[in-house]
């Protein structure tokens, strides 16, 4: 009896997992780029039940339905905040070279803010040092404090910032905080208990749950912006915590900008969006935005990005830009498991002569990231881009530049999470001086890296090199 039981039961398991199979494949494609249905699929025809699981809980890159419908009203919010600042009219619209409008006129297509001139753009790379700058700015705060991180934590540098909100509050002034619910789950209830009694508002972006509004684990806000009194901006690839979080791991490099001018405007119309998001509230107050002023030369866009913009991801206007270059592509950046677009353009880019360097860490913080990663690097090499490892810590920053023309700096990393999955904030600087800047960054990055050789990378064991092309065909997945 017990073995016609068990018969039954694999028989059962057999069809069960046919059906899946069979289901996948109708369903799957469906609204997905082809490698990262092929990475489902193969998923499904190894493992189907796991996958299943698995696809039920990160399978649709789409927010809760209350928060779609939200969403669908942010347009206008942008649209009145955009007004209110000043910048939508012409004149406060950057001039800039054709071959450059062409890029802007691509990313205000995808986020729907123009670029601006006048601004003042300043690179801070200390990572203390941009900690302090940020609280200094918050010490001389009067209306208002707008903090929005990925990571907000109840450590060192958490507190520095808990406590130059608490001083804000005590002088009258408005703060509001938005902190990831997965980003900082470690310290998000620590952190959120002092801000709410210090007096200000806070929430955590895309809460998990039960609840209509829970989010998926998978979509999340990895944006950073801070916009004090309308008048100053920061953004970058650094969070609110220690530059050394876990004692096993390396030191955090990271790129921090210091913002003033017009584009602190975009900054904020975007934490005003992502405010309405969480709370319901648009916020409206004309004191949100200070006078449009030239703080400086720079011509400078913000662009959010993210599965709630429809259209098309960041990688669009990476891809652009990089199709620009004439002398050379830098990229730095933790995570690099680029899609097609990205590795025809690096490429296309190498074979007409532009030097593209690539600076990555050599360190990994996963195992399965680093080996899809480290996938990649043959048919880099092999195509003539330069790949470079950092040795003196972790390269958290995340920036990219184009010959002399165009910088990107910001949160997003090269790979499908940040070019479909997460929000991501970049500010896009055009012309010399941030570009020439960016460049003496990358130099001392530069002097701290090691740059592979295609032939000792190519002496790799078959066993690495089978780890790491089983990891790249989950790649479009991670």
């Amino acid at each position: 009896m017990s073995v016609a039981i068990a018969f039954l039961w694999a028989n059962l398991l057999t069809i069960i997992s046919w059906v899946i199979r069979i289901g996948a494949l109708i369903l799957v494609p469906f609204r997905r780029s082809p490698a990262a249905a092929r990475g489902w699929l193969l998923l499904f025809f190894i493992a189907p039940l796991p996958a299943l699981l698995l696809f039920l809980v990160i399978g649709s890159p789409k927010h809760p339905k209350r928060r779609r419908k939200l969403f669908e009203e942010l347009p206008e919010i942008l649209r009145r905040a955009v007004a209110k600042a000043g910048i939508a009219t012409g004149a406060a619209r950057a001039d800039l070279p054709d071959r450059l409008d062409a890029i802007a006129d691509l990313a205000s297509g995808l986020a729907g803010l123009p670029p601006v001139k006048g601004n003042r753009i300043d690179l801070l790379e200390d990572y203390d040092g941009s900690i302090d700058a940020l609280v200094a700015e918050i010490d001389k705060a009067e209306h208002h404090v707008h903090l929005q991180y990925y990571i907000f934590a109840d450590d060192g540098a958490g507190r520095k910032i808990v406590q130059a909100v608490e001083r804000a509050r005590g002088r009258g002034v408005t703060c509001r905080v938005l902190i990831d619910a997965i980003g900082s789950l470690r310290w998000g209830k620590a952190v959120l208990a002092r801000l709410h009694a210090a007096g200000a508002e806070a929430h955590r972006i895309l809460p998990l749950g039960m609840r209509s509004n829970a989010s998926r684990i998978d979509l999340r806000n990895h944006r950073k912006i801070a916009v004090i009194d309308g008048r100053i901006g920061f953004t970058g690839s650094q969070n609110i915590v220690d530059a050394q979080p876990d004692r096993s791991a390396p030191r955090n490099v990271e790129l921090v900008i210091r913002v003033e001018g017009a584009a602190v405007a975009e900054l904020q119309a975007v934490f005003i969006g992502d405010w309405y998001l969480e709370s319901g509230v648009a916020l409206d107050e004309e004191q949100l935005f200070a006078p449009v002023l030239d703080a400086g030369e720079v011509p400078a866009q913000f662009v959010p990005s993210g599965p709630d913009y429809p259209i098309g991801g960041i990688d669009l206007l990476f891809a652009a830009a990089m199709n620009l270059a004439r002398d050379e592509i830098v990229i730095v950046t933790p995570y690099f498991i680029p899609n097609d677009a990205i590795i025809s353009a690096l490429t296309s880019a190498a074979l007409r002569g532009v030097k593209v360097r690539i600076m990555l860490s050599r360190y990994s913080d996963g195992v399965l990231v680093g080996n899809a990663q480290r996938s990649y690097y043959a048919e880099l090499l092999r195509a003539g881009i330069e790949i470079h490892l950092y040795e003196s810590g972790f390269v958290h920053a995340k920036h990219m530049r184009i010959d002399r023309d165009i910088a990107v700096i910001g949160s997003c990393n090269m790979d499908e999470r940040s070019f479909r999955l997460n929000a991501e904030a970049s500010m896009v600087c055009y012309g010399p001086a941030v570009a020439g800047a960016v460049a003496e960054v990358e130099r001392r990055y530069f002097d701290n890296a090691t740059e592979l050789e295609k032939e000792s990378w190519a002496q790799r064991s078959l066993v690495t090199k089978t780890l790491e092309n089983s990891a790249r065909l989950l790649s479009d997945l991670l």
